[in-house]
């Protein structure tokens, strides 16, 4: 299968005779190798239709990157630990901290709470950082592509609606460990297709050994002069990224650097990322920030049941549709499975609505005792004026009787 669609796009690619128009400064030969690396690493990735998977991120330091690819890693820390479901379009993830980095988190966070309150200027509560040494991160969405997001730490969800502009994904799976984007937007494969249709500069490097793997090394960026992203593709396992790496245009330092370090063969020729760690700095002399993200368990064979395709929520946590006037909270515990996400989303708009209803009520109630007040004053300014012309006119005429009397 993969075959055929490799073969199609470099036919396609020898036959086009503009492409050196479209592409710009990226060769013929460059782009078949980029279509052939993007279609590879696609049908691998989209071949997971189902993942059941458990997996730890634990962040810390190593004196060298070969320390960190070896798993010569030190950390004051507990790791995280995930649980990714999918289910075609359907997925639950949760990104769960150790009990004791909760605690301090809840406790840093109450403390800098109790400050605020105290505080006579409230204004510079923005200038603050809460040391907050791991925040819980859940996700959960449905067929429909409904999704809620729920932060534990500030007790407060997010439900998106199917094509909020807004709409959050997760950042941290086996195959991105954080540098794709949501819902790994900014994939290997979207970039070689934008070298492909010109909009990105790309170069194909040849083949590079690295970590013992030979890999076919590619640089991408917005323009020849400013490559900044480059990629290692294994072409034997599902053509994943075991090498990407991202560095400053000016000083040709590297940000970060990625390793697949651990593959796992599955089922129907696919390969699953099982061990990855990201450097940060790694140009830098060390210790360097190091994080390493271990699969625990997998099964990509058998699809996980409905009923874990679900969140509890607490009692009192605000449940909102972020930029609009659809919110609640809730009044007790509450199961919420994916297929609920609709109603939920339809009693959040009812509690907007009814919210809405009570402040037009009170506003228009203010507004009339504002009017009943401005009548009093009305009535009181014109009784006031009348007296004065009464008082005014009897003078008067006081004034008129009195000078005739004296003629």
């Amino acid at each position: 299968m993969r075959c055929i669609v490799v073969i199609a796009y470099v036919v396609t690619i020898v036959f086009t005779g503009t492409l050196e128009n479209a592409l710009g400064s990226n060769s013929a030969e460059d782009s078949s190798v980029f279509g052939v690396a993007a279609e590879g690493y696609l049908h691998n990735r989209e071949s997971f239709q189902c993942i059941d998977c458990s997996f730890e991120v634990l962040c810390g330091q190593a004196m060298s990157i070969q320390d960190a690819v070896e798993g010569r890693i030190t950390s004051n820390s507990n790791p995280r630990r995930g649980t990714w479901l999918v289910s075609g379009t359907k997925m639950r993830y949760d990104l769960l901290c150790d009990p004791k980095d909760n605690e301090t988190s809840e406790s840093n966070l109450r403390e800098y709470i109790g400050k605020l309150k105290k505080s006579q200027d409230k204004s510079k509560a923005k200038e603050h950082l809460v040391p907050v040494p791991c925040a819980p991160d859940q996700y959960l969405r449905n067929d429909k592509l409904y999704s809620l997001t729920f932060g534990a730490l500030i007790g407060s969800a997010n439900l998106f609606p199917k094509g909020h502009e807004n709409a959050r994904g997760i950042g941290v799976t086996p195959f991105d460990l954080g540098v794709m984007g949501e819902n790994e937007s900014s994939n290997p494969a979207r970039y070689l297709h934008d070298c492909v249709s010109g909009h990105f500069a790309g170069k194909f490097l040849g083949t590079e050994k690295v970590n013992n793997t030979d890999l076919l090394m590619i640089m991408t960026g917005r323009t020849p002069s400013a490559m900044t992203t480059k990629f290692g593709f294994d072409p034997v396992r599902g053509y994943l990224p075991a090498y990407q790496s991202d560095c400053d245009a000016e000083s040709g330092k590297r940000r970060h650097v990625v390793f697949i370090t651990d593959i796992k063969a599955c089922s129907r020729e696919r390969w699953f990322p099982i061990r990855t760690v990201k450097i940060l700095a790694p140009d830098n002399m060390g210790p360097l920030k190091v994080e390493e993200l271990k699969v625990t368990r997998l099964d990509v064979d058998t699809e996980p049941s409905n009923d874990r395709f679900a969140m509890d929520l607490p009692a009192g946590v605000a449940v909102s549709v972020p930029g609009r006037l659809e919110w609640m909270t809730l009044a007790q515990n509450e199961h919420v499975a994916a297929e609920d996400l609709e109603r939920l989303h339809e009693r959040c708009i009812a509690a907007g609505k009814a919210y809405e209803a009570r402040r037009n009520t009170n506003a228009s109630k203010e507004s009339e005792g504002v009017l009943r007040s401005i009548s009093r004053s009305r009535f009181t300014l014109t009784v006031l004026l009348a007296g004065g012309l009464f008082v005014l006119v009897a003078i008067f005429v006081a004034r008129r009787i009195r000078a005739k009397r004296l003629v």
